[in-house]
């Protein structure tokens, strides 16, 4: 039986990787996890580890006794306040699996993002040869991702045997309905009124999760491949949440002047009164900008199929009224 090591095995795609590979009887997880992580919900199939992702020699020892490597664990934050956090922990803790996968030759799986690959020119969609560009647009987390997947094509150039996910927005159940993507749905039940004008990717962990498994055993490496379903409108994508579970769109559009308010307010009470407002000027970037992505690569060479985005929303919300009662 093979080990797999996991990092992130808590979070949202964390969980349905575990729920996907313990499907299987071959492999057998073995999950990093914090004295705080929440593990309600989670196969109890895995063996955890408790342990810091910073801690060198810590993974190095987890790593040296598996047979490959999935990471999955990252910071995702747009708070400024947070910004030195965020690319210590992504890119640190990279650049150290990295390190040991190559060093006692394991396979890595990295979850990256298509953050990690910025925004092309207007009217241009983003593939696996988009070139990274430093600019405005680009999110503190844009750039530890990006850093981060530097750390593993460098691994790459040393050797190493692995592949790179770069996931959309990822459609799942997380720990809390508060967290990642759960805060659509927590957000329309409590009747948010605005919509930003973006367009981005959405993609299901059910079908990054079925990938995953694909790779596990797989001869392909030095490869990135985007995971993304459809590009979808945050109106529209807000919109259809709110009303599978019977609650009221967003009516307000949040205009460039509009948004630079909100996020200038949201700034000067986090200097003032040290309360951190969720909306960011980062935050604001991105849920502006029209980005498409496209998955062509990983559905020709992996045979990738991604559910419509319809589906997983309708999927999910099922299961938020169903812990609502």
């Amino acid at each position: 039986m093979k080990k797999i090591f996991l990092t992130g095995g808590t979070g949202l795609l964390g969980r349905s990787i575990i729920s996907r590979i313990t499907e299987e009887d071959n492999y057998e997880i073995i999950g990093l996890k914090r004295a705080t992580s929440q593990l309600e919900g989670i196969s109890e199939k895995v063996t955890w580890m408790e342990g810091d992702l910073l801690d060198q020699a810590f993974i190095e020892a987890q790593v040296q006794q598996a047979d490959l490597v999935i990471h999955c664990a990252a910071v995702v934050d747009f708070r400024p306040s947070r910004r030195k956090e965020i690319l210590k922990t992504n890119v640190t803790s990279t650049a150290q699996i990295v390190d040991a996968c190559v060093e006692h030759n394991k396979r890595l799986i990295h979850i990256s993002s298509v953050a990690a690959l910025g925004y092309p020119e207007k009217g241009k969609e983003v593939t696996e040869n988009t070139d990274f560009q430093p600019d405005a647009l680009n999110t503190d987390y844009a750039y530890s991702k990006y850093y981060s997947e530097m750390e593993v094509w460098r691994g790459f150039a040393e050797g190493l045997n692995g592949v790179v996910l770069n996931p959309s927005i990822i459609i799942g159940k997380p720990a809390k309905w508060s967290d990642s993507t759960g805060s659509f749905w927590v957000s329309a039940r409590k009747g948010l009124p605005f919509y930003t004008t973006g367009t981005t990717g959405f993609v299901d962990a059910r079908d990054i999760s079925d990938v995953v498994a694909g790779l596990l055993d797989s001869e392909i490496t030095g490869e990135r491949f985007i995971m993304n379903s459809e590009n979808w409108s945050y109106r529209a994508f807000n919109n259809l949440v709110a009303s599978s579970i019977n609650a009221k769109p967003p009516k307000i559009k949040v205009t460039s002047l509009l948004g630079g308010l909100m996020w200038r307010t949201g700034w000067l009470i986090q200097k003032v009164f040290r309360y951190q407002i969720p909306y960011t000027k980062a935050l604001h970037q991105v849920a502006s900008t029209t980005a498409h992505f496209s998955s062509e690569k990983a559905q020709r060479q992996l045979g990738a199929r991604f559910r419509p985005v319809e589906e997983s929303i309708h999927w999910l919300s099922e299961q938020f009224l169903a812990d609502e009662q």
